[in-house]
């Protein structure tokens, strides 16, 4: 984890926001192969729970490894119920969800669907990775699932916005 300057806000997810930390003002904390229940696990009962002591706002990205096994819809629901059950641990700091980023793979449309219901319940969804519904080029690797570099700072930028239109 980088840490630019002090913010109350942390971002913690899978392996999508590897290079975000590099575009972010906002300190991120990387757990590549991250699921739903290793989040819920990590922040609700083990070490990583310490480290929210420091934060009043959290932004939790994960999902992308839930989707081979959940589909779209259940992905969407257990992000949901995570976002809940941090809200009534930690009944002090504020949790936003990071939708699941658009990809070009045979999960696609699982990704999209994910995507639509979080944001539909107030979470973040990076827009600017898309141009008329499809993802732009450049943004993602060679594996149709991580972000480049450009992606990262298209993603970062696009996060940092929107925490910034929310009241603190």
């Amino acid at each position: 984890m980088r840490r630019i300057s002090f913010s109350s806000t942390l971002i913690v997810g899978d392996s999508i926001t590897r290079f975000v930390a590099n575009y972010s003002r906002h300190p991120v904390l990387c757990k590549p192969g991250w699921t739903i229940q290793w989040a819920r696990q990590l922040l609700l009962w083990e070490s990583d729970r310490k480290l929210l002591v420091h934060y009043t706002r959290v932004v939790v990205h994960v999902g992308t490894n839930n989707l081979e096994r959940l589909g779209g819809r259940e992905t969407a629901k257990q992000l949901q119920e995570l976002r809940e059950e941090l809200a009534l641990a930690f009944p002090t700091k504020t949790f936003f969800l990071s939708a699941v980023i658009p990809r070009k793979d045979h999960l696609q449309e699982e990704a999209f669907i994910c995507s639509r219901l979080t944001s539909k319940h107030g979470g973040f969804f990076a827009k600017a990775l898309l141009s008329k519904g499809k993802v732009k080029g450049g943004m993602l690797k060679r594996d149709k699932l991580h972000l480049t570099l450009e992606g990262a700072m298209a993603f970062a930028k696009s996060l940092d916005g929107w925490l910034a239109s929310l009241p603190h």
